[in-house]
């Protein structure tokens, strides 16, 4: 039988994600003695997903978290989409194991993307929704993540983070690579790398954000995305 090298990379992160989750919880459970739970809401000029824009203007974001004393966590997160000619939300729901060893922060789990107007108008054959295995480390102010799915292909981000490096602003330096999958997207759909630069700083209590991303598609230009966000605890 012919094992695809897409379905040994997913077939390694499902057995990393159960490794975390069956052989860690005694280390997460001293780092973590309460549960939590948290929340945030975000205003931004463009809602980019991995370089591509998901609204033809603006978008209101919201998210909410718990996290168990052993280190499980589950979280859902919604924003308007939108493009030329329909619009409508995404709800996304995640399921994770994270926790810290030695220094080195963890994650892993599934996130599940639900797309309820655009799936409700779906053609026969058409499938907006999907799932993804994913899994991150993080080291000081490096995080590497690498995401995989059955239905829409591989991506992997590394993401660098400087505090306070000039004047209490943050910077942000992102790349990314996606391997789409083609019977997902479309035939025409490109493989393609994402990379960004941003600077942070919070304002009045408010988190604010600016952007400048770009990816080497065809016909592509830089975006300039301006966010404000709000964290929270309930």
């Amino acid at each position: 039988m012919k094992i695809s090298i897409k379905r040994l990379a997913q077939m390694g992160l499902t057995v990393l994600t159960l490794y975390l989750t069956t052989s860690t919880v005694t280390i997460a459970a001293d780092k973590n003695s309460t549960p939590s739970l948290s929340g945030n809401i975000t205003a931004t000029s463009t809602y980019l997903w991995r370089g591509v824009p998901q609204t033809s203007d603006a978008a209101l974001q919201g998210g909410i978290d718990y996290t168990m004393p052993v280190g499980f966590h589950v979280g859902a997160w919604t924003s308007n989409v939108s493009n030329s000619t329909n619009s409508g939300s995404e709800l996304d729901v995640t399921v994770g194991f994270g926790g810290e060893v030695k220094g080195l922060s963890y994650d892993a789990g599934l996130i599940v993307y639900m797309f309820p107007q655009y799936e409700a108008a779906a053609l026969p054959g058409q499938d907006y929704n999907f799932n993804e295995f994913y899994a991150g480390i993080t080291k000081d102010m490096l995080t590497a993540r690498f995401f995989t799915s059955l239905d829409a292909g591989n991506y992997i981000e590394v993401n660098a983070n400087f505090e306070k490096l000039v004047d209490s602003w943050d910077l942000g330096l992102h790349f990314g690579s996606y391997d789409v999958d083609k019977d997902y997207y479309g035939p025409s759909s490109e493989d393609y790398v994402d990379y960004s630069v941003s600077l942070g700083k919070k304002i009045n209590g408010l988190d604010v954000s600016f952007t400048l991303s770009d990816t080497n598609l065809d016909d592509d230009n830089f975006r300039t995305v301006i966010s404000v966000s709000k964290a929270f605890t309930p």
